[in-house]
């Protein structure tokens, strides 16, 4: 609590188990907070209970996924007069896939960020549960070659935007190197990818931590690896009778210090934070608020700016 003395905005970077604790004693001090977790689900409602009477804002999730691609899904779809689909795409890979996934480690410490939970997606304009790892799809993105995406879960939270009350069709889809999905399939079918503990020889084990420990040595970043953090938002509908389809894309890579997903993680989250002190953020609804929200008008074109001036660089064209 001693840290949170003189302090113009607070970002978090800790397990929600932890940043709730922070969320509540930096908003009572009076400052902004800008927290990279998601909340869960099923906390959202309590989450939003806790922290209504926060004499601060309290933006939650800003990272890159989610974070900035609610940011620029928002901004896409109010340039339209209506939107009819919105697809996210989003991932960090490694450079050169190796190993039994085609993957290294590059956020959650140990822990691979597989999950045996079910996603959304919006089809017919409703939420609708889809399976984690389906609906596989190619990607191709210039000078990387093609890439395949899969559900991971549409951000409920985009239906409450006055911009998105016509939308029929929303994926927020996860980007690996081809068969990723697969084998992440069969982990999840054979039970590997749960938490709860089950009871081997006499000893009670969690499947996912074995997991994690078995393939952590193959999957761990050496200092020699290098990232690449992609991202890609389609949004689809009309602006007055004609049929329009805007992109953002961005590649960003691994500027030899530092990997790309802590550089747009961490850019994102920071560039927030200073407009935040700075009093540039649109007020929200309640709090707390999620990106998206609030990073409206001026403060988008600061955000995109300061990323471009960072050397993360976001493309926005028209399909």
């Amino acid at each position: 609590d001693r840290l949170l003395v003189r302090v113009d905005a607070v970002i978090s970077a800790l397990p929600w188990a932890v940043a709730r604790g922070v969320m509540e004693a930096a908003a009572q001090r009076g400052a902004p907070v800008i927290d990279l977790a998601r909340v869960p689900d099923a906390e959202w409602a309590s989450a939003q209970a806790r922290l209504s009477n926060a004499r601060s804002l309290i933006v939650v999730g800003c990272g890159v996924e989610p974070g900035l691609t609610e940011i620029l899904a928002r901004h896409l779809a109010e340039q339209l007069d209506e939107v009819d689909e919105v697809h996210i795409k989003c991932g960090g890979v490694p450079e050169h896939p190796t190993g039994p996934l085609g993957y290294k480690i590059v956020f959650g410490g140990r822990s691979l960020p597989l999950k045996p939970a079910d996603g959304y997606a919006v089809e017919n304009g409703k939420l609708a549960s889809v399976p984690r790892y389906s609906g596989v799809e190619p990607v191709a993105f210039d000078g990387l070659g093609e890439l395949e995406a899969w559900h991971e879960g549409f951000m409920p939270w985009l239906l409450d935007l006055k911009c998105m009350t016509n939308l029929k069709r929303g994926t927020q889809k996860t980007i690996r190197w081809p068969g990723y999905a697969a084998k992440a399939t069969f982990l999840k079918e054979a039970g590997l990818l749960n938490a709860e503990p089950i009871e081997v020889d006499g000893v009670r084990v969690s499947p996912k931590r074995v997991l994690d420990a078995v393939l952590e040595p193959a999957v761990r970043m050496s200092d020699a690896d290098r990232d690449i953090t992609l991202l890609r938002v389609d949004v689809v509908g009309r602006s007055g009778d004609r049929p329009r389809a805007l992109r953002a894309e961005m590649v960003d890579r691994h500027d030899g210090v530092f990997t790309s997903m802590a550089r747009t993680t961490a850019f994102t989250a920071s560039i927030v934070a200073r407009l935040a002190a700075a009093g540039r953020l649109a007020r929200p609804p309640r709090s707390p608020a999620t990106p998206e929200q609030v990073v409206v008008g001026a403060a988008f074109d600061e955000l995109i700016a300061a990323l471009a001036a960072s050397g993360v660089r976001i493309e926005i064209r028209e399909m």
